[in-house]
């Protein structure tokens, strides 16, 4: 049982991670079907400072990588890869494995007002790929519909508010962007086994329907529990065709168990 629980636990924060790294701006439209073609890929880097100046960096590459059609609803493939990195005196270098997850999602949802589909994940992940490092792929039917019992299971309670508050022309690696400026701040509570964990953060992030996934530029403050960490992220470089799945080897179907009284819920 300890090792579902982990296993579960770290499937569904990967893919949270994922969701609001990707699309953090809740509540903003943005043409996606304009600024991210079937083919479309990005990466960003972001950079985490603790109180104590401790810094961590995640490279995190985006992909849309194909169109499907399922229940009469049209889906879209799409999938991150991400890798962590250690930063000691300005030397920055791989640290863990690399972790992919490639998701089946409902096309509606990329439209829509993500906080209310991290609080209802039955719509996003009606198939999801994972592969950490050598291992091999694992392969999860009616993925979101596991993630919203682990919420309800974890007592996960996601509230996010954000406005569009102007414009700007901002320089990135990346390149040189006009952007829509959105701020904004917002919770995620959580109970995970008998600790519970509350998260309060304020972002500023600067959008753009020039680029695949719309963002450019990020700042954040968190308060997790009392502790502070600030995080910078910004585009690295994107291309609107050429995307391909990094998943490798056969996916093997992951079978849930029952997720009731796992976190102790």
């Amino acid at each position: 049982m300890k090792q579902y629980t982990y296993l579960y636990h770290r499937i569904f924060l990967t893919l949270f991670i994922s969701l609001a790294a990707t699309f953090s701006a809740f509540g903003v439209k943005i043409n996606f079907e304009k600024s991210t073609p079937v083919g479309s890929w990005q990466i960003r880097q972001e950079m985490m400072t603790d109180e104590k100046g401790r810094q961590t960096m995640q490279e995190i590459k985006t992909s849309l990588l194909g169109e499907e059609k399922r229940e009469g609803k049209d889906h879209y493939w799409m999938e991150l890869v991400i890798q962590n990195h250690n930063v000691r005196k300005g030397k920055v270098s791989k640290t863990g494995d690399r972790s992919i997850v490639k998701v089946l999602v409902e096309a509606d949802v990329l439209n829509g007002d993500l906080s209310k589909v991290i609080n209802n994940l039955t719509g996003f992940g009606k198939e999801i790929i994972m592969q950490t490092g050598d291992a091999d792929p694992m392969k999860i039917e009616q993925g979101g519909m596991m993630g919203s019992m682990l919420m309800q299971a974890m007592g996960i309670k996601v509230d996010y508010d954000f406005e569009e508050t102007g414009s700007e022309t901002v320089n990135v690696e990346g390149g040189k962007f006009k952007t829509r400026v959105i701020e904004g701040s917002g919770s995620v509570q959580s109970k995970i086994m008998f600790q519970t964990i509350n998260v309060q953060s304020e972002t500023k992030q600067w959008v753009s329907e020039e680029v695949p996934f719309g963002m450019v530029k990020s700042e954040s403050r968190i308060d997790t529990n009392g502790e502070i960490t600030t995080s910078t992220a910004q585009l690295m470089e994107y291309g609107k065709s050429g995307a391909f799945s990094e998943i490798k080897g056969e996916p093997q179907s992951l079978q849930i168990p029952n997720l009731q009284g796992l976190f102790g819920g």
